[in-house]
């Protein structure tokens, strides 16, 4: 259990793992006080520094939004996190022969599946939020 006088930086945590398009390990477990279902945004750093064209100073680097996920399962040392984002769509069934002689309509299926991150990739950021 890490100790709370322990100043090391906790968060960002890194991907170190792409399980699939909606499912990534990153480097943090139950070691950093982590909880089940716990909400995180994942995200890299743009590759440009951002500079305030008014006063010179850099405001850092851009995180580009990746998507949103929830914690599934939790290690000492890592995690997985999956894609809390949901896609709906409706897709038009068609009916067979036998059941268009007796006058059914095709049916619409409305489905809902677990949405992909936005191209997760090993060294991207994660954060509660």
């Amino acid at each position: 259990m890490k100790d709370r006088n322990d100043t090391t930086k906790v968060f960002p945590a890194t991907v170190v793992k792409v399980l699939s398009d909606s499912r990534v390990v990153i480097n943090r477990g139950h070691e950093h006080q982590l909880k089940p279902n716990q909400r995180f945004i994942l995200y890299r750093l743009s590759s440009e520094e951002i500079i305030d064209p008014e006063t010179g100073e850099s405001l850092g680097y851009l995180e580009e939004f990746k998507g949103i996920g929830k914690i599934i399962h939790i290690q000492d040392k890592m995690t997985i996190i999956e894609s809390s984002e949901k896609e709906t769509y409706q897709a038009t069934e068609r009916t067979s022969i036998i059941q268009k002689q007796f006058g059914f309509p095709n049916s619409t299926i409305v489905k809902t599946v677990i949405a992909p991150f936005d191209n997760p990739q090993e060294g991207d950021l994660v954060k509660p939020i």
